[in-house]
């Protein structure tokens, strides 16, 4: 919500992340991965038509992807940036080791 409503979307980030909060109750996951890579390399990998989301601008792309790098950047090290301009091969390993890890911790 706050990379696509506020950092994208334009709404005040206070006022996204208070109507979040609400909404997970203080839930927050022990494990994220975050699949990153160049907005417009990431649209010419798709093999389909272009849905509702991915047809904005490519401001709004990059603004999404800062959002989401922030936040990443401010959850601390539960989250995990993926670079997915690697081969399909190199992340799944990537995210194996790094969910062996972390399942082994529960």
């Amino acid at each position: 919500n706050l990379a696509y409503q506020g950092y994208a979307g334009g709404l005040p980030l206070g006022a996204v992340r208070e109507v979040g909060a609400v909404a997970v109750d203080g839930v927050t996951p022990d494990c994220t991965f975050l699949l990153d890579m160049d907005p417009a390399r990431a649209i010419g990998r798709l093999e389909r038509s272009l849905d509702r989301m991915e047809s904005r601008s490519a401001d709004y792309r990059r603004r999404l992807r800062e959002g989401f790098l922030a936040e990443a950047a401010a959850m601390g090290p539960s989250v995990h940036v993926i670079d997915a301009d690697q081969d399909v091969a190199a992340v799944h390993a990537e995210i194996t080791v790094i969910a062996s890890v972390a399942l082994s911790r529960t």
